[in-house]
């Protein structure tokens, strides 16, 4: 249960420089960027988090840049940090909590993956993402059922089950296509000015004695 909600990311953002925007802009929930949906950026998100071998939910770090958009790190504790740089005109993908289900491990069916989320997603008290100090509303996608991969050598999906402690059920390896249901509260947010902005999202599950958060230091330009 409490590896599932490790694809928790947390973004709040705060300007440290007058001449940079009040707050940042959130993308319509209904926008496309880059030829992407809301979902399917939430399905692309939860897809690298899972099988990419820059696999930050292990090793932290500072994201990636996929097909034009921002994946920053995700929160895994408590007080976690990082500082990152991104291009100008580059748009962020926030997520402050989320979680994934994936067959065989939690269910042998579609059915029973997606139920499985849902219990999970349940345990959700509260999340929040604030940028330039100002609240910014997310929106809930899924659930849904996708496949994810292929699974790249040292990613989460390569190294979680080795040695398949419990409750895994087999390992996964470099190059199978995994199939699992995801759930996550998202924003697209637009390409943000040249700087120095702080980006913080905090998320409390019942599972964990005390809320996940993380502070990104955002350098554009």
């Amino acid at each position: 249960m409490i590896r599932k909600l490790l694809v928790l990311g947390f973004v709040a953002a705060t300007v440290l420089c007058a001449a940079l925007p009040a707050h940042a802009e959130a993308m319509p929930p209904g926008a496309h960027v880059r030829g992407h949906s809301l979902l399917e950026w939430e399905q692309l998100y939860v897809d690298w988090l899972t099988t990419s071998s820059s696999n930050v939910l292990f090793n932290g770090g500072c994201g990636e840049i996929v097909d034009g958009v921002y994946f920053p790190p995700a929160a895994t504790q408590p007080g976690a940090e990082a500082t990152c740089d991104v291009p100008t005109g580059t748009f962020v993908l926030a997520s402050p909590a989320g979680t994934f289900s994936e067959i065989p491990t939690y269910g042998r069916t579609d059915q029973a993956i997606l139920a499985d989320a849902q219990a999970t997603w349940s345990l959700l008290v509260s999340d929040s993402l604030t940028v330039d100090g100002k609240p910014v509303s997310v929106t809930e996608e899924g659930p849904t059922v996708h496949d994810v991969g292929p699974v790249e050598e040292g990613s989460f999906y390569d190294l979680i089950c080795e040695g398949t402690p419990s409750p895994c059920v087999r390992d996964f390896a470099p190059g199978e296509t995994i199939r699992l249901a995801s759930i996550a509260d998202v924003v697209m947010l637009r390409p943000m000015s040249p700087g120095t902005h702080v980006i913080h999202e905090t998320a409390n599950f019942t599972i964990f004695p005390a809320p996940v958060d993380i502070t990104v230091t955002l350098h554009v330009g």
